[in-house]
């Protein structure tokens, strides 16, 4: 009887999280205002079943409806710093394993019409050459609302970084999160993150550092001081805590700061992101902060 219970109680606890979208202008209006120091980089989570592909691609629609609802200025190509963004994969725009570029290019333009920024990345390895490529051939378009997301733990991100910045576009640089990355000792992989953060900050352009690693912060600070200012700050909403702890003993200002946080059904995205997902990686990042 108890056994029954508890099954009971864990399908209940199931109905609830796929009940909860979690992606209205409610949630996210809530979040951003109750985080008035931190803009918001947003991005659904992705769904194990191509089945929804159609609901993929109308969530993000749905994103840029909430954020021009929430703009309290008229932004920009230049004024990026006030902007909430979105973040997307470019898995999502997957049709028979194939990439719809005119179904993403569709969503950018649109997204364009009201300023708002869009991000993307590949999710796993095979995806890369799509991921360079793709955000070339949008900046040929003319389009200046997009960034891309280069990964450290990969052994070519200094030939990338370098490519997009011949190129004037604009990058948020991560460490790596998924499976795919083929540097494994994270300390190279901590070596080639503030070599290349050093090169965008160089720049003097506005791009996007993300990381928990208040030790690299530190040492780009100490080297570039108020140049830093060209820089957006993102840090992972799941670690707010930790970040306002480390913030508040920061000996410079970061200026621009910003939380990801994805929103959507947890229940549809859980087995897809198992498989993608580096979960020991993800234990250091929540619970040790590396």
């Amino acid at each position: 009887m108890i056994k029954y219970f508890f099954i009971l109680i864990l399908l209940l606890l199931m109905i609830n999280i796929c009940n909860n979208i979690d992606i209205s202008y409610k949630t996210i209006t809530k979040d951003i205002k109750n985080h008035p120091n931190f803009k918001y980089t947003i991005g659904p989570l992705p769904y194990s079943n191509k089945k929804f592909y159609k609901t993929e691609v109308e969530r993000f629609y749905n994103f840029v409806d909430i954020l021009n609802k929430l703009k309290q200025i008229d932004y920009t190509n230049n004024n990026r710093y006030e902007q909430n963004k979105i973040s997307i994969k470019l898995d999502f725009f997957k049709q028979n394993n194939i990439l719809n570029f005119n179904k993403l290019k569709d969503f950018v333009d649109y997204a364009n019409t009201f300023n708002i920024m869009v991000g993307f990345s590949s999710m796993g390895r095979k995806d890369r050459i799509n991921e360079l490529n793709t955000y070339l051939k949008l900046l040929k378009y003319g389009y200046k609302n997009i960034f891309i997301t280069l990964a450290t733990y990969h052994s070519d991100i200094d030939k990338r970084v370098d490519i997009i910045l011949k190129h004037n576009g604009t990058i948020r640089l991560v460490k790596g999160w998924y499976k795919d990355g083929d540097v494994k000792d994270w300390n190279i992989v901590s070596e080639n993150y503030f070599n290349n953060a050093k090169k965008i900050v160089e720049s003097g352009k506005f791009h996007m550092l993300a990381t928990h690693d208040f030790k690299i912060l530190r040492k780009l600070y100490d080297l570039y001081g108020s140049k830093m200012d060209n820089i957006e700050v993102i840090f992972f909403k799941f670690s707010k805590k930790y970040v306002t702890k480390q913030i508040k003993v920061f000996p410079y200002e970061i200026k621009h700061t910003s939380f990801y946080k994805p929103y959507g059904r947890i229940c549809l995205s859980f087995f897809y992101s198992l498989r993608k997902m580096d979960i020991w990686r993800d234990i250091q990042r929540r619970y040790l902060k590396l």
